[in-house]
């Protein structure tokens, strides 16, 4: 659990959104979220703000934690649009990488997360879709950079 501490903190973030990835264009999508310490150090609640071209202002909330019965980690995400994910992550080294599903137009898509740490205090990020995991495309990716330091989990 310990692990997830590297998410809490004040973040800042810019990603380029990719052609083709939903309504929007290539353009830059701006990010800022605080992330903190809950329950006694048992979970992670983020919440975040991003500016997305051609969608506006969207507000979410994200908690985090660690499965011990499926050994990994759990993303439980809702936004301001009605939406909702549950992702599964797995670390390797530096990496974690949070994978789920949506259905989009009536069809199952595959989602997967990635976050690459360059720094205790700066990560680069990839977001893909697709309708199978071997055909996920680079929706958006960027770079995310710590604002304020982070806080010591819970004894």
């Amino acid at each position: 659990m310990k692990k997830l501490g590297v998410f809490v903190g004040k973040w800042t973030a810019v990603g380029d959104v990719k052609p083709g990835g939903g309504k929007m264009t290539s353009h830059a999508a701006r990010y800022t979220s605080s992330c903190e310490w809950i329950s006694d150090g048992f979970g992670v609640l983020c919440r975040e703000t991003a500016t997305l071209p051609g969608m506006g202002k969207i507000t979410d909330v994200g908690l985090l934690s660690y499965d011990a019965n499926a050994k990994d980690y759990v993303l439980f995400q809702v936004n301001n649009m009605g939406k909702t994910w549950i992702f599964r992550g797995t670390t390797d080294g530096d990496t974690w990488t949070w994978t789920s599903q949506d259905t989009v137009d009536g069809k199952t898509m595959q989602l997967r997360f990635t976050v690459k740490w360059t720094s205790k205090d700066s990560y680069d990020f990839k977001n893909e879709a697709g309708p199978t995991v071997d055909s996920m495309a680079v929706m958006m990716d960027g770079k995310g950079t710590r604002v304020t330091a982070t806080k010591p989990a819970p004894k």
